[in-house]
């Protein structure tokens, strides 16, 4: 006779298994549980297979890709920035020599102006110096004629 007292080809119930009511069956022996699904990562203690291995290396290949890509669009945005920044100054220096020169140009014709009105000024001085002159000269024989007659 087996265990529990029964006959020989009758099967067990759920229940005479060690299993609950007849609703609930038992999970079968040898199985996943039902929460384990199969591709996912491996429980606690147990090595990863071969599959998981390279899985892992190649997401870390392919990040460590993405990161030197952005790094590198990263570079190019700041030469790109660089050459812009540059290309600018070189531009405002250009319009600054041409202000500079502009204002060179208005000062030499200032100067000349200056020049020309200093010139004209002397002018003006050496012939005030000569009525000056010519008036002492006219004041100086007015007396003496007077001195003359008188």
């Amino acid at each position: 006779m087996r265990e529990g007292g029964e006959a020989g080809g009758r099967a067990k119930t759920p229940k005479a298994r060690g299993g609950g009511t007849a609703d609930k069956q038992a999970p079968p022996k040898g199985r996943t549980p039902k929460g384990a699904a199969k591709g996912k990562a491996p429980s606690k203690g147990k090595a990863p297979t071969k599959a998981e291995v390279a899985a892992a290396e190649k997401r870390e290949a392919a990040a460590r890709r993405e990161e030197e890509r952005r790094a590198a669009a990263e570079r190019d945005r700041e030469r790109r920035e660089a050459a812009r920044a540059k290309a600018d100054a070189e531009t405002e220096l250009r319009e600054a020599r041409k202000a500079l020169e502009k204002a060179q140009r208005a000062a030499d014709r200032a100067n000349d102006r200056l020049a020309d009105a200093q010139a004209t000024a002397d002018e003006a001085n050496a012939v005030l110096d000569e009525a000056q002159a010519r008036e002492a000269a006219a004041v100086e024989e007015l007396e003496r004629a007077g001195k003359r007659t008188g």
